[in-house]
């Protein structure tokens, strides 16, 4: 039969319009699951703990899951940061610690919130200068240097912990903080909780600025490749200095949050945090490697440890049962992302 006879179903305008749309709404879904990966395994997973455990689908489990994922969404998003430029910061959790005891120090010492808050980010400002100098203008390996200075900081959370208790238990948390510290931290504004609305605050100004500012993008170029950044006179150390910097800067402010989280200061509550943000960075698909990925899907990727982190809780698993779901989920996050970037730069070509 000639193509455009009456009966050639293959090549009517109808047809050729259905497939169209098929195609567009194809590479569209795969576009969005591309750049936000973890968005399926959220909603299997929040499907599955709304029906196996009571009460967990309410409105105050939802805000309990929001409550828990906003101090891993604040440090989380400062750390892709610096997964986008290739480098990698192994202070983060030791940050936390840190800047959440000489913030709670201040405040029990003071009565004052917000000078509190000012030595906590003055804390990651020395912290995230020292790293980017010696990892931007020195050139010294951020693996090596962070691994580092983990050990300084964390040393640095402990022993200002003993001195506010007098010479006792470097273990022990500073508590007696203003009574707005803890109303802060557990209240909650229009059905949402407080800390919640500040960790999408900062998520959004540093993904506007990533997104739309020179600054935001000199950093995926620098982390796509370090070669070309030079060729377009960018200066590179410079760069590394100041997104250290700033990621620091939002660690501090996460330890911070942990404070009115918990009402007080503890020197070890950052020890779980390191591997967490690395996993919600991995889950929620911005490469390890630099030049791909945004905070937006980290944030995704920090609620969907906190979704798995209370509904195994609630269900009466061990916490070493959680550390393997959340290996398990890691591995499959990574994996679909992998996939999924592959099909999209296929549907491309």
């Amino acid at each position: 039969m000639l193509a455009g006879a009456p009966g050639d179903r293959g090549t009517s305008p109808l047809r050729l319009i259905q497939v169209k749309g098929s195609c567009i709404m194809t590479k569209r879904l795969v576009a969005f699951l591309r750049d936000m990966p973890v968005v399926p395994i959220l909603v299997i997973v929040l499907i599955y703990f709304s029906l196996t455990t009571k009460g967990f689908f309410s409105p105050l489990g939802m805000q309990s899951i929001l409550r828990d994922s906003s101090v891993l969404m604040v440090a989380a998003v400062g750390a892709t940061m610096v997964f986008l430029i290739g480098g990698i910061d192994l202070t983060v959790g030791s940050m936390i610690a840190c800047s959440g005891v000489a913030s709670a120090l201040v405040m029990r010492d003071t009565q004052n919130i917000f000078l509190g808050i000012l030595v906590g980010v003055i804390t990651g400002v020395i912290v995230g200068a020292v790293n980017g100098w010696f990892i931007g203008y020195w050139g010294l390996s951020p693996f090596i240097f962070t691994l580092a200075m983990l050990l300084v900081v964390r040393a640095m959370a402990f022993m200002i912990a003993a001195v506010s208790a007098g010479g006792g238990s470097a273990k022990a948390a500073i508590g007696g903080l203003p009574d707005t510290v803890s109303t802060f931290g557990r209240g909650v504004t229009l059905a949402i909780p407080n800390l919640f609305w500040v960790a999408l605050t900062v998520t959004c100004i540093i993904g506007g600025v990533l997104r739309w500012t020179k600054f935001g993008r000199n950093l995926y170029l620098l982390g796509d490749s370090e070669v070309a950044a030079r060729f377009t006179g960018m200066n590179v150390k410079n760069m590394k200095f100041k997104v250290y910097l700033i990621a620091a800067i939002v660690s501090s402010l996460a330890g911070v949050l942990l404070d009115f989280r918990l009402g007080s200061g503890s020197p070890a509550g950052g020890e779980t945090f390191l591997l967490k943000v690395i996993a919600a960075t991995v889950i929620g698909g911005t490469s390890l490697f630099g030049g791909l990925g945004g905070v937006g899907r980290t944030a995704v990727g920090a609620i969907l440890i906190a979704v798995v982190g209370i509904g195994l809780d609630r269900a009466g698993f061990q916490f070493w049962d959680q550390f393997i779901v959340l290996g398990l989920v890691i591995l499959i996050g990574a994996t679909l992302s992998s996939r999924l970037s592959i099909a999209g730069r296929l549907l491309r070509t």
